[in-house]
């Protein structure tokens, strides 16, 4: 596009250009001037541009506004350095209560009516009272105003303090430091704040001694430390002197320069103990002194330990956990095979697997040689002696030479009638002998062990007693096993019981009638026996046939096949055993037999007729011819043959 330019609007654009250029250039100086006096103003303190020229009057009220009046335009130096903060003994901290501090030195206002601290707190100035404007009091110029903040817990915490300088209406003006008026350095100046808004406000108890000479006193306070101070007994003006004094009535002072004697400790808590001096009384509080005890369980890599403290002052005692430890407890090596060892973590179950270590000198036995591992103790390539077939040579690989020169086992070599020992490397023998048995009825060899095939040959003389019967064997005396008495069931009142095998006498059958409890039954009957010791012998079954069983011992009848329904019947209705079945059964089988025999005799006679109509039923006459019949295979000849036979023809 093309602009065509006229002489009226080549002015007109002429003069914005010379005007764009001038504003670039005038910015530019006016920031070469406003840097360098901006970086003067940060980094270069202006404390000496603020110096106290005001003279005290005496009346603190006024004086302390007065010295506040002469640093109005303070400001913070570099970093946040003031001349209050480093009066005060920090030259960079939040400084609004050095401030207010710094001014009250300045006016000598005393610390007796204003402490001196650098916090925003009233009892930090020592004033115990403060109020707020809706209690109805007005602050007056002089007084302290404070800035209160509120947590999410609805907490109060203390946040900035000034001085009120006057109150005009529904605000109060303040002159206060560490504040700024809309700039951005921190400095001394006076500001307009609502009277409503969140602060409190505290009087300190200033005093007007202009036109007075103070006539002051010597002082020193009750309290300990016994603070030195000067009183005008005429305005009561005070101030400390910075000096202390020690009492001689005051167990505090008196405890300080004492030597002190105390005594044992005794248990205060678990973290203290305690001793009272003998000359002052001055309780010594301190804390235990621990030494360590018993260790009640031993910590490893997987679960924490326990130990006891005593300390070493007093009588207290405690448990205290041990760390897991960084070790672990390992057993002693175990052998593994013949390359490796390992050892086990008793805690967690690591294993730690090594190879053996091998012993320099070779240990030898009787029979075989082997080297140890010398951590677990484990035989390493161990193998038998190698004597090349001669005892009395010694072993090719270890050099060891038998000093009996044959190596016998320690295992009898037997056979039924002598014993022996063999040497294990050529087979000779030593100490043959027969079998020594202590009698005929010993079955074990006393010397090898060898065990034979033996009876006791025992007496025909029952000896008895009330507990039973035996006999004695007549080779060696041993006695049989006790067998307990018995006697027949059918003893009739009035006559001794005798024992049926070695007779002796149990009882008189008169005193006693015997009551035989079945204690055993099967198929053949039912046993039992007496408290006596009488035994009842096999009794036959009583069937029952409500309950297919024995009335006496509930022994089930047997089942003998598959029951037919006559012999079911039988057995319910007549009461018989199943074992009669056949007596019943047989006959019935046999005339079922010859009937069968009938019917299949008639059958086959009626078969034969048949054939004979049917070859009639195919005459000439009929005009009918007979069908072919089927074409039979012929017999194998070597069958025509043997046999004489022509085969059958079926039609």
């Amino acid at each position: 596009m093309v602009r065509y330019y006229t002489m009226d609007n080549l002015d007109i654009y002429g003069g914005r250009k010379m005007k764009t250029r001038f504003s670039r250039v005038f910015c530019f100086v006016l920031a070469l001037l406003l840097v360098p006096m901006g970086y003067l103003q940060l980094v270069i303190p202006v404390s000496a541009a603020y110096e106290n020229t005001y003279v005290n009057t005496g009346d603190q009220r006024a004086d302390i506004l007065g010295v506040a009046l002469t640093q109005v335009g303070y400001r913070e130096g570099s970093g946040g350095y003031t001349k209050y903060g480093a009066w005060y003994g920090s030259s960079y901290m939040a400084w609004c209560g050095a401030f207010v501090s710094w001014c009250a030195a300045q006016a000598n206002i005393p610390t007796s009516v204003l402490q001196r601290t650098g916090y925003a707190r009233p009892d930090y100035f020592g004033l115990s009272e403060w109020f707020d404007y809706s209690s109805g009091r007005t602050p007056q110029p002089g007084d302290l105003f404070f800035r209160i903040e509120y947590d999410s817990n609805n907490n109060v915490s203390w946040a900035h303090v000034g001085l009120v300088y006057y109150v005009q209406g529904e605000y109060f003006y303040t002159l206060e430091g560490n504040t700024h008026d809309g700039s951005y350095v921190d400095g001394v100046y006076i500001r307009q704040r609502r009277l409503s808004g969140s602060f409190r406000f505290a009087s300190p108890q200033y005093r007007n001694t202009s036109g007075h000479t103070h006539n002051y006193e010597v002082g020193v306070e009750s309290a300990h430390p016994h603070k030195e101070y000067r009183l005008c007994d005429g305005c009561g003006d005070k101030y400390y002197t910075g000096n202390s004094k020690t009492l001689p009535d005051c167990i505090t002072c008196k405890q300080e320069n004492c030597s002190h004697s105390y005594g044992d400790y005794t248990k205060s808590d678990s973290t203290y103990h305690k001793a009272t001096c003998s000359l002052c009384e001055k309780v010594s509080n301190l804390k235990h002194d621990w030494v360590d005890g018993e260790i009640i369980k031993e910590a490893t890599c997987k679960d924490t330990g326990l130990k006891s403290q005593s300390c070493k002052q007093c009588s207290a005692t405690r448990e205290v956990t041990i760390p897991v430890s960084e070790e672990h407890t390992f057993t002693t090596w175990q052998y593994v095979d013949g390359e490796n060892h390992h050892m086990v973590c008793e805690a967690c179950g690591e294993e730690e697997e090594a190879a053996h270590i091998q012993s320099e000198e070779r240990a030898t036995d009787e029979l075989s040689h082997w080297y140890l591992c010398e951590d677990c103790g484990g035989r390493l390539h161990h193998a038998d002696h190698d004597f090349a077939g001669d005892c009395e040579s010694a072993c090719k690989e270890c050099g060891y030479r038998s000093a009996a020169g044959h190596m016998y086992g320690t295992t009898w070599q037997t056979s039924e009638t002598s014993h022996w020992l063999c040497c294990l490397e050529c087979g000779a023998t030593k100490d043959n002998g027969a079998h020594k048995f202590s009698s005929d009825c010993d079955g074990t060899c006393d010397t090898c062990g060898y065990v034979r095939q033996t009876a006791h040959t025992y007496d025909n003389t029952w000896k008895t007693n009330s507990a039973g019967h035996w006999r004695t064997c007549k080779v060696c005396y041993q006695n049989s096993p006790v067998q307990a008495h018995e006697h027949a069931a059918d003893v009739a009142a009035g006559q001794a019981v005798y024992c049926v095998d070695c007779g002796y006498e149990m009882a008189s059958a008169a005193a006693h009638i015997h009551e035989y409890v079945i204690n055993s039954h099967d198929q053949k009957g039912h046993y039992g026996a007496c408290a006596c010791g009488a035994v009842l012998a096999s009794t036959s079954h009583t069937w029952n046939p409500q309950t297919s069983a024995c009335s006496a011992c509930a022994e089930p009848v047997p089942a003998v096949g598959a029951q037919s329904g006559i012999v079911q019947f039988v057995v319910e209705k007549v009461g018989v055993t199943p074992y009669l079945w056949l007596v019943f059964v047989l006959p019935v089988v046999a005339v079922l037999a010859v009937l069968l025999l009938i019917v299949l005799l008639l059958v086959t006679i009626r078969n034969r007729s048949r054939n004979f109509d049917d070859e009639d039923f195919y005459d000439e006459e009929d005009g009918l011819e007979e069908p072919e019949a089927e074409k039979q295979p012929e017999a194998p000849k070597d069958v025509k043959e043997e046999s004489g036979m022509e085969p059958l023809s079926i039609s």
